[in-house]
């Protein structure tokens, strides 16, 4: 399609203070085992490890922010960004926030094979998206399924488009097939960012969650790459 061709081209402190003081114990033990975390920390889109070449060979900036790769370093400030809404919402279906040292296994475990993205601004991590295997099973290879979340306070600025734009583009370059996104619903939001960037409503699975005494329902989308 073409529209979709066109796309593709173009809480707090507190919290936060405590989950990076967790975190620096945490690079302690890693670096114990022999893990460059020096390396890690300087990770940018022109190293060649895992690199897309459709992205360009650099960093991509725009007026919201700077889109790199995440390494464990940024966990503390993912979690908390992804923690308060776990506690808050029904957007994950997770009942309780991860602790620092299970989400940094988290973000190593998916960076081994799928990107893991994060935007900046002004210092600070305000968004990140990545990819997952969409299930298992050894069929199911070519296939992923995205996330993408926002800081409260840089929603409704585009943050979320031009991550899931740096996403795809990584994805594509990597020779995925299809891309699968999930939503609790209602969320006109994702389902707007979703369809404007190409993704196709495929279906709801109704009441799959249970989460606040409610059950919700899941609304699934997905992207073909050879409509592009």
């Amino acid at each position: 399609m073409e529209k979709t061709k066109t796309l593709f081209r173009r809480s707090t402190r507190a919290r936060l203070a405590d989950l990076r003081g967790s975190l620096h114990r945490l690079t302690g033990l890693v670096s114990g085992a022999g893990v460059n975390i020096g390396r890690l920390e300087t990770l940018s889109w022109d190293d060649s490890d895992g690199y897309s070449p459709s992205m360009g060979g650099a960093d991509t900036s725009n007026s919201q922010g700077r889109i790199r790769r995440a390494t464990v370093a940024d966990a503390a400030e993912i979690l908390a960004i992804y923690a308060p809404i776990v506690e808050s919402s029904a957007v994950s279906f997770e009942l309780e926030p991860p602790g620092i040292e299970e989400f940094a296994d988290r973000m190593t475990t998916v960076m081994q094979d799928n990107p893991w993205l994060v935007m900046e601004h002004e210092g600070l991590i305000i968004g990140y998206a990545y990819a997952t295997v969409f299930r298992s099973r050894a069929a199911y290879s070519h296939t992923r399924e995205s996330s993408v979340y926002v800081h409260p306070g840089h929603h409704r600025k585009g943050v979320g488009r031009e991550l899931m734009l740096a996403l795809l583009e990584e994805l594509s370059g990597r020779g995925a097939h299809r891309v699968v996104a999930g939503a609790t619903l209602p969320n006109r939001g994702s389902a707007a960012l979703h369809e404007s960037l190409g993704f196709r409503y495929v279906g709801t699975f109704h009441e799959v969650g249970r989460k606040f005494d409610r059950w919700h329902d899941v609304g699934f989308w997905e992207l073909s790459f050879d409509d592009r």
